[in-house]
């Protein structure tokens, strides 16, 4: 293995691992608006968020 292949495998890994954690946070955050969503709608029935 020469340097520019190490280099490759580093840019790859680090590509994969930034879109991990941002899908992660994208589900997380989905997790969140739903909860709240629900939260919401249970303590206010008669103004639901949609609709």
């Amino acid at each position: 293995m020469n340097c520019s292949d190490i280099q490759a495998m580093r840019n790859e890994v680090a590509t994969d691992t930034a879109a991990l954690f941002r899908q992660m946070a994208a589900l997380f955050a989905l997790g969140v608006a739903a909860r709240t969503a629900k939260t919401v709608s249970q303590h206010t029935p008669v103004m639901n968020v949609f609709g």
